[in-house]
């Protein structure tokens, strides 16, 4: 008998576990993206959006692991809910040079290309006006 199907059921009640169980999640890649450090209330504050508006599901960054993440939802919340403007391309770009949170420089730099701020401004992505996904195709209104 073949030791496949027990590693396999082995696998998949941990990964049910890690997924029903949030304390458990939230070890494994948590929320915390260390907000207090940054120096300017609005960059404090971008930062704790994204913090709050992640999403718990498969992240494929670093290889597939389970835990909150950035998604264009979390951008689309944060940008509205915050009313991001081109006064905080200066917030967002010192969270893009932050070396603790790869997560934090991820959604500084969608935030940015929601705002077509150089070299940010892809022609391409759900970033970007003219693609059939893009993350504010509706506008702010149907965010919540």
């Amino acid at each position: 008998m073949s030791s496949r199907p027990v590693v396999r059921a082995v696998c998949c009640v941990l990964l049910a576990c890690l997924a029903s169980c949030g304390g458990a999640a939230r070890d494994v890649r948590g929320t915390d993206l260390r907000c207090g450090g940054h120096q300017t209330p609005r960059a404090r504050s971008i930062c704790e959006a994204v913090a709050e508006d992640m999403e718990f599901g498969w992240q494929s960054s670093a290889g597939s692991t389970v835990g909150y993440g950035v998604t264009p939802r979390t951008i689309k919340k944060v940008f509205c809910r915050l009313r991001i403007r081109a006064d905080d391309v200066p917030a967002l770009s010192s969270l893009d040079q932050t070396r603790e949170e790869a997560r934090l420089r991820a959604a500084a730099r969608d935030l940015l290309q929601l705002l077509g701020v150089a070299p940010y401004s892809q022609r391409s992505g759900v970033y970007h006006p003219d693609n059939p996904r893009y993350a504010l195709k509706g506008g702010c209104s149907r965010v919540f």
